[in-house]
């Protein structure tokens, strides 16, 4: 009887944590079409049968963490954002990772035990600006703004069209251009507050869903991805030159797309106006910019070293290297910047033939379900030769295999397809590099 009571205690746990990170991914998908198309491809190439619309997605998306960026002065950062998971079950760790150069600090929380039978939830990715290590021009930005929260200054709103989650007003135009030149992570938080920052896609929950999907790597990813017409032009996070960086354990992959450019007007001026009758009055003046939103993520995560011969059914959630990586990260928060190389994620090499086996060779794949050792462009110093052809190769069956699949799906690369999908990302990316005219 108690284990009874302690597992429907548990499940009750699991299943309120789930609605709260139901409706947090909710908003995120919403304003984030790329995230969308690119999931939904992902589940498609895998295998998934049912109509894979929004809602499926929430539900069903493998995710492995979930990221909100805050300001950790008062109790805007992460001690005031922690409350409200650590009451859906969540524990905070006590790994604490500090980016220097971006002044930021981060923790994570990890997610109630999921019962028997139930996807684990995401972990919680929280991080937050350091104020007080700023320097004094920054910091008197980020606390004019903030301090407009206790004065009640409401200007202008957009946080129901843009999703934007803040218990400050908007900065102006001239504020977040001068942020912006400091520290992309506080002009971006100031824009948009505590709304998610990104999700990450779980391989490894993705192929417990789907045993038999090709998409067992980010290399792979990046071909599914590279082989349909809707997700092809989406730009990854290539500003440390390459598009995945790894762990120096070897445990741990992560890439990201760059962020989802998104619409959203800035005060810019006052100007005095006469009517006709010599009344002077006074009005705001607004300009919309493109600026960066959201990103997508993905994950890979091999095992612990001592459940490295673990068969792949039999391998946990548990059982996989946790945490985080601080190199890793610090690359990943760049998806959110303007200047970086983000590239439109093509794959190099030559065309291989469709008959050809899709199987990472020896000399590429790594112990595990499908990290590439430093051939992939993932990791640092020399690069074997053969071992650079080899992974272009297999690149390149993998993306010639998807285009087949993709074929079957019945919606080729098809150009007519992409111009219509597509119409308005690429006027986004067009005014994605838009320099705020602060004059």
């Amino acid at each position: 009887m108690e284990r009874d009571r302690a597992a429907v205690a548990v499940e009750a746990q699991y299943k309120h944590a789930r609605i709260g990170i139901q409706s947090l991914t909710r908003e995120y998908y919403r304003h984030n079409a790329t995230a969308v198309r690119c999931v939904r491809e992902l589940l498609t190439a895998s295998g998934e049968k049912s109509i894979v619309d929004l809602d499926f997605i929430i539900a069903r998306a493998p995710l492995d963490h979930i990221a909100i960026r805050s300001f950790g002065t008062r109790d805007l950062g992460i001690d005031g954002l922690r409350v409200m998971f650590e009451e859906l079950g969540y524990v905070m760790q006590e790994e604490v990772m500090r980016f220097e150069t971006k002044r930021v600090v981060a923790r994570w929380l990890a997610p109630p035990r999921a019962p028997d039978g139930f996807p684990p939830l995401p972990r919680i990715f929280l991080s937050e600006l350091d104020v007080d290590a700023c320097d004094e021009e920054l910091k008197t930005i980020v606390d004019a703004v903030l301090g407009r929260t206790a004065q009640g200054e409401v200007r202008k709103s957009q946080e129901e069209e843009v999703g934007r989650v803040a218990r400050w007003q908007l900065p102006s135009a001239k504020q977040y251009a001068q942020c912006e030149k400091m520290s992309e992570y506080a002009s971006w938080t100031l824009l948009h507050g505590y709304r998610v920052n990104h999700v990450a896609v779980s391989v490894f929950q993705l192929m417990k869903m789907y045993p038999d999907t090709l998409v067992r790597d980010l290399d792979a990813v990046e071909a599914c991805l590279a082989s349909n017409a809707a997700t092809a032009r989406a730009r990854w996070n290539e500003t440390s030159g390459k598009t995945i960086v790894i762990s120096p354990d070897g445990l741990l992959a992560q890439s990201a797309l760059m962020a989802e450019p998104c619409r959203i007007q800035l005060y810019k001026k006052s100007e005095e106006n006469k009517d006709r009758y010599g009344t002077k009055s006074i009005e705001d003046v607004y300009k919309e910019y493109s600026l960066p939103g959201t990103y997508l993520e993905f994950v890979v995560r091999l095992p612990k070293p001592e459940h490295a011969n673990k068969a792949f059914e039999d391998l946990s959630e548990e059982d996989l290297r946790d945490g985080f990586e601080t190199a890793n990260a610090n690359v990943i928060f760049d998806s959110t910047g303007r200047g970086g190389a983000g590239g439109g994620g093509a794959v190099r090499g030559g065309k291989a033939g469709a008959s050809e086996e899709v199987q990472a060779p020896a000399s590429v794949a790594k112990a595990g379900y499908g990290i590439h050792a430093e051939g992939s462009g993932s990791g640092s110093g020399p690069v074997d030769a053969q071992v650079l052809s080899d992974v272009y190769k297999y690149k390149d069956m993998m993306l010639d295999r998807f285009k087949n699949l993709a074929g079957d799906r019945g919606h080729e690369n098809a150009p007519a397809e992409a111009e219509g999908q597509d119409e308005d990302m690429q006027q986004d990316d067009a005014d994605g590099v838009e320099v705020i005219d602060l004059t």
